[in-house]
């Protein structure tokens, strides 16, 4: 866990999903994130938000399938080795709300994603919350398949402390 060189020290982050396979929801996360964080409540558009995880640290709690999405057919991790988004803007929804523009980076495929999000102040500690649905055929991802869902809900969790 790290952050970029500048903008708020990044505590803690926590990158899940969500998709079905046979009919049974497979639940996995992202262990290595990187993040920079510049956040204005008070004027969100001037806010930036960056983060990207690495590919090779997905955990599905299942080695041989961890080792399957690295592949070609699914995020083909020695070429895209990292998951990138990055705000292009940021509005208040009112009280706690966020509502951001993010371009959303999967394999070689860039596309403009809305996420909803909650910022919750506890002393110096920020906490950002948020989730979002994908197609991961728009991104490439596994190709056409019966027994894949092509949806896949994506739930972040990042808690930093203004530098």
């Amino acid at each position: 866990l790290n952050a970029f060189a500048q903008g708020e020290e990044i505590k803690s982050a926590k990158i899940t999903f969500e998709i079905k396979n046979l009919g049974i929801t497979v639940d996995g996360s992202f262990n290595e994130f990187t993040g920079d964080i510049r956040f204005d409540p008070k004027d969100p558009s001037k806010s930036q938000l960056r983060a990207s995880v690495s590919v090779a640290s997905i955990d599905t709690d299942n080695k041989m399938r961890d080792r399957d999405l690295q592949d070609k057919k699914y995020f083909y991790t020695e070429k895209y080795p990292r998951i990138k988004i990055e705000s292009t803007r940021i509005k208040s929804l009112g009280k706690d709300q966020y509502s951001g523009i993010f371009n959303l980076t999967i394999r070689d495929v860039t596309k403009e994603i809305e996420i909803p999000f909650v910022v919750k102040q506890s002393g110096e500690l920020r906490t950002f919350t948020g989730n979002f649905m994908i197609d991961r055929r728009d991104y490439g991802v596994g190709g056409s398949s019966f027994i894949l869902s092509d949806d896949v809900h994506v739930f972040i969790e990042v808690a930093s402390i203004k530098k």
